[in-house]
């Protein structure tokens, strides 16, 4: 096709008079046969490209499938790498990811596994590794190619495990309150989960809140040893209402009193006050536990220390007893995030968080605001989840939903079988456009008629059935891609960096029994009211 520009300039060359003009014509005539030329080879030209347009706007869809070259400009070589063909750059990872897949589909050993033997990731990383597999297979690489200080913190191995003691770390009342919140409505959901029943509702929760703020606050003044959770609850358990106003009432905290007198008001009622303390004392037992209670005791490392120093946090525990401890985790990486993005500074270490098994650690507070707010701290954070019903159930559907729009990159496994993920997936994928024949037949013969309609990309049963070794990647504003999962235990690169797992020394710590404590704390109350009683008989006499 000869463009309108070049017409143009052949007739202003003469090209038409010389070529086509008989010769003895007037230059008048000629002007105007050159004329006519151009307007006429013009207007074929301006034809096709009104053409071209107008079926681009009557396309139905524009959803198609794509490869890396598709992607070049959001590719590189110091990103987290999705699968064996796609790799991003540094930038794109602090827009975060969600994976999708069940249980078997190759999420951690197509995803985590790799990036974590690899050196291309700076900063530092956390990772949750339920059965201890992911700590096995990368934490020599870690520890002596990517020079990473190692911890290992296991809240249900007190003897193999950092400490971290969720209270004492509290840097003012205002954070003692906030654990209180996270705790009690990390304990709820921790029954719910183990049970399926609905627990108390909210009222209740918000009510309980007063009584074991004054309690934590309380624990905290005291200092070591009875400055932790479990001491907190036990006060309360063990204590009788009474014994509790003239405990909290003679603090020398005002927000302990304060606390105090607002559960007061709340729990007049004496059925009130019992109904709130079996709240309480329901979605707090995990406390109680002797070796979470050892690992909650004293504090180890520092959150703080990760913006400074690349290190590498695995948090350990068997993957059955992922919701026991949530009440747990949900506070420590509540805790953990906050103070990440705290002390975020320009020349601070950036951080990679890695959360298997995501709906399975607790409630993480704000968690909506932290996924949109994270990435200008420079935090990668990716989930990996099974389904949607778990994170609705957790965050509430439109927190859920929230969560997955701010991570940017979605990756899904073969073999998912939950119907809202595969929906919001499906519908996420977009659509395409297809060309349907119909054929039908009369007393003149067969007539043939073509039309256009526009279906899924990806429908519900295409992506459950995505080949076993296949991951769909739908990334920033891309069409999809259809790639090969980046499996480590196929790949000699992988397998020959992984070595005997570091051995790490760990001091014992000692559990203290704080009954006797209690015990002396409920005499020493009686003695003082008895005293005081004697004064007022004395007066009044």
């Amino acid at each position: 096709m000869v463009s309108l520009n070049t017409v143009l300039m052949l007739a202003k060359q003469g090209f038409f008079y010389k070529t086509f003009v008989p010769h003895g014509l007037t230059r008048d005539l000629t002007s105007f046969l050159d004329f006519t030329l151009v307007t006429m080879v013009g207007g074929e030209i301006l034809a096709y490209i009104l053409k071209q347009k107008t079926q681009k706007k009557t396309k139905l869809a524009n959803g198609h499938l794509i490869n890396e070259n598709d992607v070049l400009d959001i590719l590189g070589n110091d990103g987290l790498i999705l699968s064996k063909d796609i790799q991003l750059k540094r930038k794109y990872d602090y827009e975060g990811s969600a994976v999708f897949g069940a249980t078997g589909s190759g999420k951690t050993t197509g995803f985590y596994i790799p990036n974590l033997l690899n050196n291309n990731l700076k900063g530092s990383i956390v990772v949750n590794d339920p059965s201890n597999e992911i700590f096995e297979a990368t934490s020599w690489y870690q520890k002596n190619i990517c020079h990473r200080k190692i911890l290992r913190f296991a809240p249900l191995e007190p003897n193999n495990s950092e400490m971290y003691n969720l209270l004492s770390t509290c840097r003012d009342n205002d954070e003692v309150k906030e654990l209180s919140s996270i705790l009690l409505l990390n304990g709820g959901i921790a029954i719910e989960l183990s049970t399926g029943k609905k627990v108390g509702g909210a009222e209740w929760l918000q009510m309980s809140e007063g009584l074991l703020s004054a309690a934590l606050i309380y624990s905290k003044d005291l200092g070591y040893p009875y400055d932790n959770v479990e001491f907190a609850l036990r006060l309360i358990i063990t204590m009788t209402t009474k014994e509790l106003d003239l405990l909290f009432s003679e603090s020398k905290d005002v927000d302990c009193k304060t606390e105090w007198a607002t559960f007061k008001i709340i729990g007049g009622a004496d059925r009130t006050e019992g109904s709130i303390k079996i709240t309480l004392s329901s979605n707090l037992r995990r406390f109680t536990d002797k070796r979470i209670s050892q690992v909650n005791s004293i504090t180890t490392f520092n959150f703080e220390d990760f913006r400074k120093e690349p290190t590498i946090l695995y948090i350990c525990y068997p993957e059955h007893k992922s919701s026991y401890i949530s009440p747990y985790t949900g506070a420590f990486l509540s805790r953990m995030l906050d103070r990440l993005i705290e002390e975020y500074h320009d020349n601070s270490v950036p951080i990679h968080c890695f959360f298997e098994e995501f709906c399975d650690i607790g409630m993480i507070t704000d968690m909506p605001s932290k996924a949109r707010t994270v990435r200008k701290r420079e935090i990668s954070l990716n989930i990996c989840i099974q389904g949607l019903t778990q994170l609705y159930q957790i965050y509430g559907k439109d927190n859920g939903i929230s969560i997955l729009n701010n991570l940017k990159t979605k990756m899904i496994f073969p073999s998912m079988s939950d119907e809202e993920a595969l929906r919001y997936i499906s519908t996420l994928c977009g659509e395409k456009e297809i060309e349907t024949v119909s054929k039908s037949e009369n007393k003149s013969g067969t007539s043939t008629s073509y039309s256009k309609t526009k279906i899924k990309m990806f429908s519900e049963s295409d992506l459950r059935c995505l080949n076993s070794d296949e991951l769909l990647i739908v990334t920033s504003n891309k069409n999809p891609i259809l790639s090969k999962q980046n499996t480590y235990f196929t790949n000699e690169k992988y397998t020959s960096s992984i070595k005997k797992p570091v051995e790490i020394e760990y001091k014992p710590t000692k559990r203290f029994d704080f009954l006797d404590y209690i015990e002396d704390l409920k005499v020493d109350l009686a003695i003082s009211k008895e005293e005081d009683y004697n004064v007022r008989e004395e007066l009044f006499r």
